[in-house]
């Protein structure tokens, strides 16, 4: 049986159940492990931390796996420190690293599932949406212990793992993001939290892309639980204001589900096209921001809009696979430029380039992601990814205006404080370049194809008039697919 017991701190008591989280019969308990031995006792037979018997881990399949520590060379030389010893979690092995999944969660795992064995569980559930999930899928599998493995379906491509050999796990897919952080974290803890969601799919909508989430929001709401309002005119506005109170006093979770149609008779505030857009209370502006909250990055003034730089970038993307960013963008795109290789995002904000750096690890086609700020600053981690993985061929031009074009120009943080070239460099992107000007932008475009490139094209905010998309999504898909093939 296990070596150890879990009780609850304050009546004493043991609990039956050891995956229990709280105690029965006391509220806001801290729980305790108490174990059977108070020594460590070493078995150097064994690798890692399995030499130690506090672990509930016996079985001789899960002891393969352990971390390693090895004296580093190229990086110490670079550090200057003569004695760094790395301690490495990890699938490496020319240095005895063997943890299949490539994570630490193993460990995690194999005490879990082997705990779970003793106490004569028939199985487990596991919800998760990367690591864990993918370590108790594998360690599942080897061990011949039930579990099934609940995950988004935006992080499937997170269950992958190098033994083919094994069977494909038990999978329980459900679509969802941001309701995990919302249920755990503010539902968990009675936080009041008020959520103004624009729903598009609804009222006059022009593109597809918004149907699906648009129509089907109000039962996903539903099925988490989570209290919603429609606002569709503007006589509904007075039910905001009684649901607020709500909110805040009674510490809920409530959506309001914005219509379009309360925005069709509201006047339009016009932006000088010419000139960066800044938030009212910046540094850049003279006040409200004080004692330097933020790094002020001065950047070369931007000559030109979006279109006109997709104009100047145009002769370069003859013959390459083009991801194009949702909105005004691709919009602008297919009227300047349309070829079978560009790829035009209707939706899925901030996923241009994590759809653009997966074509070009499966094509030897040189590849460029036409992206902008806002997108790149909700999914920045990309970035990080296409450093790594560092493809020859791809090329991310990231057109910055400093505004969420295709919402109304709200002003993004990156015409204040964060300069995306340094942001790309930083997540080891190491051949950047800012341009500018139409000479700079035409250096930059002609050393595409050359290695993974990441070039920070300054605009000025503003959205050409030109029509709707034409072609048909799916249609898009299949002239692109071939392109690819061919």
């Amino acid at each position: 049986m296990s070596h150890f017991s879990i009780k609850c701190r304050n009546c004493g008591k043991e609990l039956r159940e050891v995956y229990c989280a709280f105690c029965e019969h006391c509220k806001n308990a801290l729980l305790i492990t108490e174990y059977k031995e108070s020594q460590f006792k070493e078995d150097n037979n064994k690798k890692g931390i399995w030499r130690f018997n506090w672990l509930p881990a016996h079985r001789a399949d899960f002891e393969q796996f352990g971390a390693v520590v090895y004296k580093s060379e190229r990086l110490s030389k670079n550090l200057g420190l003569e004695n760094l010893y790395i301690a490495f979690n990890g699938f490496w092995p020319g240095k005895g690293a063997m943890l299949q999944t490539c994570t630490f969660k193993e460990f995690e795992a194999a005490v879990v599932l082997q705990n779970a064995r003793e106490n004569n569980l028939e199985g487990l559930i596991v919800a998760s949406a990367g690591n864990t999930a993918r370590a108790f899928a594998h360690l599942s599998l080897v061990s011949d212990f039930p579990v099934v493995i609940v995950v988004p379906t935006m992080c499937l491509t997170e269950m992958w793992y190098l033994d083919s050999s094994l069977p494909v796990p038990t999978l329980a897919v459900g679509d969802g993001d941001y309701s995990d952080s919302i249920l755990s974290l503010t539902g968990f803890y009675e936080l009041p939290l008020a959520i103004f969601i624009s729903q598009r799919g609804i009222y006059k909508e022009k593109i597809a892309a918004q149907f699906p989430m648009g129509q089907r929001l109000p039962m996903l709401l539903k099925g988490a639980g989570i209290s919603h309002s429609v606002i569709s005119k503007r006589d509904d506005f007075k039910v905001i204001e009684k649901k607020l109170r709500d909110v805040y006093k009674k510490n809920k979770i409530h959506v309001f589900l914005l219509s379009p149609e309360i925005w069709e008779r509201s006047g339009s505030l016009m932006q000088d096209a010419r000139h960066r857009i800044h938030p009212p209370l910046s540094p850049l502006n003279k006040g409200g921001i004080k004692g330097g909250s933020c790094i002020v990055h001065h950047a070369s003034t931007p000559k030109f809009t979006r279109y006109e730089i997709l104009e100047i970038v145009a002769p370069y993307l003859d013959n390459k696979v083009v991801v194009c960013n949702l909105g005004f963008p691709a919009k602008e795109m297919f009227h300047i430029k349309h070829q079978p290789s560009n790829f035009y995002m209707l939706g899925s904000m901030g996923m241009a380039a994590s759809i653009g750096l997966g074509i070009s690890l499966s094509t030897d086609k040189k590849v460029v992601v036409i992206d902008g700020d806002g997108s790149l600053l909700m999914n920045p981690g990309t970035l990080a990814t296409a450093a790594c993985l560092f493809p020859g061929n791809l090329t991310i031009l990231a057109i910055d205006n400093s505004a969420y074009g295709s919402t109304g120009n709200q002003p993004t943080l990156t015409g204040t404080c964060v300069d995306l070239e340094i942001v790309a460099r930083g997540f080891g992107i190491k051949d950047t370049a800012k341009a500018s000007t139409k000479k700079e932008l035409v250096d930059a475009m002609k050393d595409t194809g050359k290695g993974l490139r990441f070039i920070h094209a300054l605009a000025i905010t503003g959205n050409r008039a030109v029509p709707n998309i034409s072609l048909h999504h799916l249609e898009n898909k299949k002239q692109v697919m071939r392109f690819i093939k061919t």
